[in-house]
């Protein structure tokens, strides 16, 4: 697929949703003739509009003032990632594991556990 194409398949996962699109070529599945590039599946899904509002199939925006802004803004340590916010701890043994960031994300008492 071109870049541009690739452009596309961005914004309709953004105005579309990927569990909607994964939907749509479900239905346009046919194991006897399946899909074989990329751009027929891009033609099925300019084919449709966005999922209504109300829509289990309808994305999720950010709400604000929600839970993504009332977390505390990234602490800035060199161990922490600034994305998923979670440190890499290294056991004795070699082995590597991945744990919250303790400043980015503090114990809160309404947390489920």
């Amino acid at each position: 697929m071109s870049n541009l194409q690739w452009i596309t398949v961005q914004q309709l996962m953004k105005s579309h949703g990927v569990p909607y699109l994964v939907h749509l070529a479900n239905l346009r599945w046919n194991p006897r003739n399946p899909i074989k590039f990329g751009t027929l599946l891009l033609d099925v899904w300019r084919e449709y509009d966005s999922p209504p509002v109300g829509s289990p199939w309808r994305p999720r925006q950010p709400e604000h003032g929600g839970h993504q802004s009332a977390r505390p803004p990234y602490c800035g340590d060199p161990d922490c990632d600034e994305v998923t916010r979670l440190r890499e701890h290294e056991d004795d043994n070699g082995l590597r594991s991945l744990y919250p960031c303790p400043t980015c994300h503090p114990s809160r008492k309404d947390t489920a556990a």
